[in-house]
């Protein structure tokens, strides 16, 4: 059983961890990808004690299967780490190349799994987040497990917002959460073509850096409080640097406490009421 408090939390919703093993080679992966540097290690461990020094007390963690066959090692792994803490809570992956059987059996594995919800990355697993595929893992998923997803680069066409809003629309019943304010570097064309989908929610994650004070008002007027949950996008920045940008808008404590706890909450709840039904 997970643990569910109520007070004095911090839920971070957007973390990546790897096995010890392959955890530098998975974060130098990304960093090269993105032509960042990354600030942490990517491992669990770590995790843990930066999000306690930051006062974090839950998380969402998550891996992208960039090849199918990768998907169970992934499962195996988030499962260990959430035997290690029951403050977190985890998604499982699927990839665009599974055949109906294979997509089928990796989603009963996560929900067997105590899974919370599913990551999808469509810059990396190149899929285009409106194409079959993106459909047919909403249409699974409505009503049972929310979806978090890359949204956005201008670069790429993959994840960006004008997507994002034909999957939604494709499939009205299923929780979206399209991470980096709902395109990173596209962010006009988030609050253009998703801010009016009830479905939709938005975490702020990898965007707080690159964005204006001015900008990021007009992310969470458009977007509305009870729609946007934090998130760090550990391992590429430091969790406590991540919220003390946050903590550093014109925010009341009401609302600050909906983008940390009660917002992302809400959807892991909602996930543990359905698997339950």
């Amino acid at each position: 059983m997970r643990q569910l408090a109520t007070h004095d939390c911090l839920l971070d919703f957007h973390t990546h961890v790897f096995p010890k093993k392959m955890a530098a080679a998975a974060v130098a992966s990304i960093g090269q990808f993105y032509d960042l540097p990354m600030a942490g290690d990517g491992t669990f461990h770590q995790l843990l004690d930066w999000h306690r020094s930051a006062g974090i007390t839950h998380r969402v963690i998550f891996s992208t299967a960039t090849r199918s066959e990768q998907a169970k090692s992934i499962h195996h792994f988030m499962r260990e780490c959430l035997e290690q803490d029951d403050t977190t809570y985890a998604f499982g992956t699927v990839h665009p190349s599974m055949d109906d059987q294979t997509l089928t059996s990796a989603l009963q594995e996560i929900v067997e799994s105590g899974f919370h919800g599913i990551k999808l990355h469509p810059d990396f697993q190149k899929f285009y987040a409106d194409d079959p595929f993106a459909i047919k893992v909403a249409r699974l998923a409505a009503g049972r497990l929310p979806i978090l997803l890359h949204a956005g680069d201008r670069k790429l066409d993959f994840s960006s917002p004008r997507r994002l809003r034909q999957l939604a629309q494709a499939s009205p019943d299923t929780v979206l959460i399209a991470a980096h304010f709902g395109g990173w570097s596209d962010w006009p064309e988030a609050i253009r073509y998703l801010s009016d989908l009830p479905s939709v929610h938005v975490d702020t994650s990898s965007s707080l850096p690159f964005l204006t004070q001015e900008q990021v008002m007009d992310l969470v007027t458009a977007f509305g409080t009870d729609r946007i949950i934090f998130g760090s996008d550990y391992p590429m920045w430091r969790p406590d640097q991540e919220l003390r940008l946050l903590r550093g808008l014109p925010l009341t404590d009401q609302q600050i406490r909906q983008m940390t706890w009660d917002n992302g909450m809400r959807l892991l709840a909602s996930r543990t009421m359905s698997a339950e039904r």
